[in-house]
């Protein structure tokens, strides 16, 4: 997404009251939009519970542009955090 997009994105997120309202808003952008490593770093920071941050990292990591920086997604979250994202995207 380019930046501009992106803010809106945050936005809109930001905007719903509870996690599962921010997921949602998250798995309706990425069936339709591109992310970078930073973008879905950034997106994830918006949730407070590592179960939505997982399910938002996993609805994003099919569009994830620069697969090279997955290793910064990955560190975003505990090891056993790490190893069920891995376990989920199939990596």
């Amino acid at each position: 997404m380019d930046a501009a997009a992106f803010a809106g994105l945050l936005t809109a997120v930001r905007q719903q009251t509870f996690d599962d309202g921010k997921l949602s808003v998250i798995r309706q952008a990425a069936k339709a939009n591109w992310f970078t490593a930073q973008q879905l770093i950034s997106t994830v920071d918006v949730l407070k519970f590592s179960t939505e941050k997982l399910d938002a990292a996993v609805a994003m990591w099919p569009h994830l542009v620069d697969r090279e920086n997955a290793h910064l997604v990955l560190a975003k979250f505990s090891s056993s955090d790490q190893g069920a994202l891995r376990k989920r995207v199939g990596e």
